[in-house]
């Protein structure tokens, strides 16, 4: 009986670090980043340009400006698209991206503009006044498996 229960419990424990985990990979908003670059050197050097691009479900594209359709989870990549070469690096609450086609190089410093909705704010029906939010961390629950009771 005992070994019956010690794998309910593992299968339990497992379950539950699979449902634990579930909600953090369900946030895949997507959100829309714009901003104003200038153009560095080549065809059009000094010269400013808006570039509107979308992250989400773990890609990148663009809105506006060069076409970009690419893998992106946050952090820093490089990515080779048809118009050029893109170096995308996300710093806080701004994606850093410079732009590389032929001689002619872009660099955009872009800010959110928006995100998907959100669920209101609740109101404290004393005051009217929003309330204050407690939101707690997301928290990843990692179980060590040493061993498994096995059945002859």
């Amino acid at each position: 009986m005992a070994p019956a229960r010690g794998r309910l419990g593992w299968t339990g424990l497992l379950l539950m670090a699979l449902q634990l985990g579930q909600p953090a990979l369900a946030q895949t908003e997507t959100r829309t980043w714009s901003g104003t670059g200038q153009i560095l050197s080549g065809h059009g050097q000094g010269a400013t340009v808006q570039l509107i691009v979308e992250t989400g479900g773990g890609r990148i594209w663009t809105q506006s400006g060069p076409a970009l359709n690419a893998p992106f989870s946050g952090g820093h990549t490089s990515v080779n698209s048809g118009d050029g070469t893109w170096q995308i690096q996300a710093q806080g609450d701004q994606l850093f991206i410079t732009f590389y086609r032929g001689e002619q190089i872009i660099r955009w410093q872009l800010r959110p503009t928006s995100a998907a909705p959100s669920p209101s704010t609740p109101t404290d029906v004393s005051t009217g006044a929003p309330e204050e939010s407690t939101a707690l961390p997301v928290q990843e629950l990692v179980i060590p498996v040493l061993s498994l009771p096995t059945n002859p």
